[in-house]
Parts: structure tokens; sequence; C-alpha cells
């Protein structure tokens, strides 16, 4: 839009060009411009004939100028600002950006073809990259090049209809090995929690015990507060987790949960129950002795040393398990993570059907969750016929 307007000066009659130049691309802000001193109001008028036909120059050029890497910064920053979860947006930028800015970074971004998206996307695939590590880069993709695409500085969006490439499926068995290293058999865990009531403090062993009893996400243990257990019906409601984007122990955000599955409520056992109890008397007698106690009601919040009260650290609790292990003779590569893989297969044992598992993990379709299953139901099978078997042998033997 663009106006002529007549005004005085000391030398006389002058005339002044306002325009609106739109929305700059890059920036998303509205742009505007004056221009004075025509002496007549025709030159004014040919002054904004100039600029427009500079504007449509300047916006070829300029799509044919901006590389990839630069607008996936201006995306970032726009999305960023939106009325998203932290942990998504470290999730966008730490899995995503590397691999768009890495396969298409240094091109032209109007250059950028079907095939050059689609080549990223096979090539990641045929480098071995998760198919969620794919599909996040994909579905990144497909908003920044969307976003161009409303902003003008794209006309067509190819990339809209590229899929991500298929889950590959692989028929060969899976190394028992391999399975057996993602979980803790029943005597090793009976093991570990033996070291670690010994040897560690109330909330390394409380933090143990309850993940390997419940099948919690660390982050879903370390956001539990008072008000989410109930000790009368013997349940724990799961539907937050704890996010903290810094290595920083009083910078924490609640955020909700992982999937919908994992918004739900699980039965405790007594074991669990007896140990929070001890652990909330402990925190009683703790916030006694320090005033500055963060009191934000967190279960497995810290009971010494400063910060009494913020929720722990989890890196900590990963290092106390690692040296537990150790003390217990247990060489196998288990983390916080892990145990939740070791409540699945003990509940595998238990006879716990799969479903039913995958309610109380809050799964939806994990498939390491099926893998465990299937492994230790195998076992049992195996075992069962074993079984069988010797009773027949023996049944055999006694009638000779």
């Amino acid at each position: 839009m663009a106006s002529v307007h007549k005004y005085e000066t000391k030398k006389g009659t002058r005339w002044l060009v306002k325009m609106e130049l739109g929305i700059d691309p890059m920036t998303g802000k509205r742009k505007s411009t004056t221009k004075r001193g025509f002496l007549t109001q025709k030159e004014a008028k040919r002054e904004i004939a100039k600029i427009y036909t500079e504007l449509e120059n300047q916006k070829f050029i300029m799509q044919n100028k901006i590389l990839f890497t630069d607008f996936i910064d201006v995306w970032f920053k726009h999305y960023q600002d939106g009325d998203i979860k932290k942990s998504t947006i470290n999730n966008r930028r730490t899995t995503a950006l590397p691999h768009l800015k890495h396969y298409l970074g240094q091109k032209n971004i109007d250059k950028i073809s079907r095939y050059d998206y689609d080549f990223m996307l096979k090539d990641m695939h045929k480098q071995g990259y998760s198919h969620h590590t794919i599909s996040t880069t994909n579905i990144v993709g497909k908003m920044i090049f969307r976003f161009a695409q409303e902003r003008g500085i794209i006309h067509h969006n190819y990339v809209q209809t590229i899929k991500t490439p298929a889950k590959s499926k692989s028929h060969a068995p899976v190394k028992l090995s391999n399975i057996e290293d993602e979980y803790l058999e029943r005597d090793e865990l009976i093991s570990l929690l033996s070291v670690a009531k010994e040897y560690g403090s109330l909330l390394d062993y409380a933090s143990i015990l309850t993940l390997s009893y419940t099948g919690l996400r660390v982050g879903e243990l370390l956001a539990l507060q008072w008000t989410d257990i109930d000790f009368n019906k013997l349940t724990i409601s799961v539907w937050k987790t704890l996010f903290r984007e810094k290595n920083t122990i009083t910078t924490y955000e609640l955020t909700t949960p992982k999937t919908a599955k994992a918004n739900r409520k699980i039965v405790m056992s007594e074991s669990v129950a007896d140990i929070l109890v001890e652990l909330q008397e402990a925190q009683q007698n703790v916030k006694q002795q320090f005033p500055d106690y963060h009191d934000e009601n967190f279960v497995f919040s810290k009971l010494s040393g400063n910060y009494c009260g913020y929720p722990e650290m989890r890196h900590r609790l990963g290092q106390q398990l690692k040296s537990y292990l150790q003390k217990a003779g247990i060489r196998k590569n288990i983390t916080l993570h892990k145990l939740r893989h070791t409540h699945i297969s003990l509940l595998a044992q238990a006879g716990v059907d799969l479903a039913t598992i995958q309610e109380r993990v809050g799964h939806e379709n994990a498939e390491t969750t099926t893998k465990i299953y299937l492994h230790i139901t195998k076992e049992m099978k195996h075992d069962s016929i074993n079984k069988f078997t010797q009773l027949m042998e023996n049944n055999s033997s006694r009638s000779k």
C-alpha cells in the first residue's frame, strides 16, 4: 500500500511517499518506508512504481540466496516462542535439526528438490538411524517447509507428501544375550537391592526399589508428589513427568507424560508403600532441621546437603546405581531406565499378559517391552515342556 502527500518547506512545496513493504519473510515483521523531497506529485508516483519493481526483484533475489540452514534458525526461533513443551522443543533441536542441516543446510531453500529430501530420509535409514529419529526429522522438515511456503519463500512444497521409510522388519531371531542385558534377573535384583540398602542412602534404596517394583519412568518417579500416593488404596497416580533442560537442580518443569497411555494409576506393593512411608518420615525430620527446605511436596527429593527438598538429579541416581551394581558383582550395563525393563520381565515371569503389562508401564506398543515379554514367555514354555518330559520319563521308569 502506498500514498503520496504534499508538505511545505522553506524552499516551497514538496511531495513525500509512504509505502508498506509487506512482511519480511525471514523475520515475520512488517516493513515500511518514507521518502521525501520530490518536486512534483508525478515524480513521487514514479518513485512508487520504481520501489514496487525493486521489491519484486529483491524478492526473487532473496529467495535464491536463503540458505536452508539460516532459514532453519529463523523457523526454530518462531517455533520455540509458541506454546510448546520444553522437552518437545529440546527433542526437535537435538534429534531433527542436526540431520536437516547436515544433509540440506548448505543448499538454497528454493533449490531443495523432492529428490534431495527423499535421499536424506533414505540415507538415514541406510545408515542405521532409528525409525523414531528419521520420523522426527521428517516431521520437523515438513513443518519448516510449510512455514517457508506460508511466508512466500517457496511457492511449491514438494516435501509435504514424502513418507518416512518403513521400519525395518527383521525376521532374524533376537540374540538372547542382547535381550538379557536389558534387565536384571530376579536373583540379580535381590542382590542389587541388598547392596543398595546396606551401602546406600534411604533415598537411593527407595528409588531403585520403586523403579524396579513399579515400572515407572525416571522422569515420572522424580515428578511424584505426596498427593499422588494413596496409602489406603495402595495406588500411585502418574500424570506428569519432571523435565530439566539444563543440569541445574533448582530449574525444573513438570510436564505432561510422554504419551496418552502414560497417564495412569498403578497399584503398588506393600514393600513399596513401606519404603515410601519411611521416606516421608525422613523428610519430615529434615524439614524441621532446614527452614529453607524446598517444600513442594516431592516424594523423591534431596534429604541432605544443599537444596534439600528439590527433586533429586537423575544423573546422581544413575551414578549411584552403577556403584551398587559393581558392589553386587553385576556386570550388565543396567541403567535407571533398565530397572523399568526389569519390572516388565518379572511381570512376564509372574504370568501377567502383555496387554496388562503395557497398561501398567504406560506403553502403547513398545518394541523393547514386546521383545522382553516374548523372550521370557518363550523360556517359560521351554521350561514347561522340560517339566512335562521329566514327569513322563519318571513315570516310565517307575513302570519298568
